[in-house]
């Protein structure tokens, strides 16, 4: 593997060839998958299982070889080995090979699986790598590092994913806290629809009762706007105004947009100051 891009993701990491791309991802705690293709066939099922305390590992990587084996009776399939810690066998069936690898995750409390797909002949020295990167974050960390999709972010902890939303060119991150909402969007392919100034850009995206201010993120110079509600509603009498804040900016070494949206109450504003969305530098 020449050149590997990490990977950042509910806490944990690993680095993969940087021609794979992530075509299906889940932001689940307890339960959920990153799938990733390269140009020609799909390549990595990376899954988790949230399991408070240690399984029979041995028998959960019997029970797969045995289920591999009725599913197709011709198959070859080896020996359990290690890599690390993960527990590794190896399906044969003509010229495709599927390596499957298990570990159980005692910091995060998961149970991961890692599906390698080769119909054209088996990579190891890839598999090694990737297993072998695998690593997760203290859960009692107050910072959680995120990284995918064309966005490397430092998100507070307190902040939980609610949804991560990826289209061609651009991609929208939304976490929740305490009915704050904190928003993180990448727009690509600037050169399309940027007229050259960020205060335009994000008047428009915008209200226009919005007043829009100069500012800088990452060395970059930023537009930034604070709005209020305007209509009243009855929460308000309870303290609870909302105030938006909104922050972009334009890398011109990636010809991408970044925006960040916060949205919290005026009586107990959110705290935003440790959100870090890095682009360039």
């Amino acid at each position: 593997m020449s050149t590997r891009e990490k990977i950042q993701w509910l806490g944990m990491e690993l680095e993969v060839p940087d021609d794979w791309e992530i075509v299906r991802h889940s932001t689940g705690l307890s339960k959920g998958r990153l799938i990733f293709i390269d140009r020609r066939f799909q390549r990595l099922q990376f899954a988790w299982t949230a399991c408070e305390k240690r399984p029979a590992e041995t028998r959960i990587v019997g029970d797969f070889r045995a289920r591999d084996k009725e599913e197709d009776q011709s198959c070859t399939i080896s020996d359990v080995y290690r890599i690390g810690g993960w527990r590794v066998y190896t399906r044969r069936n003509d010229a495709t090979i599927i390596t499957r690898a298990g570990l159980y995750d005692p910091r995060c409390k998961r149970w991961l699986d890692c599906v390698f797909s080769w119909p054209n002949g088996r990579e190891k020295t890839i598999e090694e790598n990737v297993l072998t990167s695998y690593s997760s974050q203290n859960p009692g960390a107050s910072i959680m590092h995120w990284r995918a999709f064309g966005l490397d972010m430092d998100i507070p902890a307190i902040w939980k994913i609610r949804k991560a939303e990826v289209f061609p060119g651009a991609t929208k991150f939304v976490y929740e806290q305490n009915n704050c909402s904190l928003t993180i969007r990448r727009r690509a392919m600037a050169p399309y629809y940027y007229c050259g100034s960020v205060e335009e850009y994000l008047a428009g995206k915008t209200a226009g009762n919005t007043s829009v201010y100069r500012g800088t993120h990452n060395g970059h110079h930023a537009a930034c706007a604070r709005a209020k509600e305007r209509f009243f509603r009855p929460r308000w009498l309870k303290g609870k105004r909302k105030v938006t804040r909104e922050c972009t900016w334009f890398c011109d070494s990636k010809e991408t947009f970044f925006h960040i949206t916060a949205s919290s109450f005026i009586s107990r504003p959110a705290d935003f100051k440790n959100v870090v969305v890095r682009c360039c530098n």
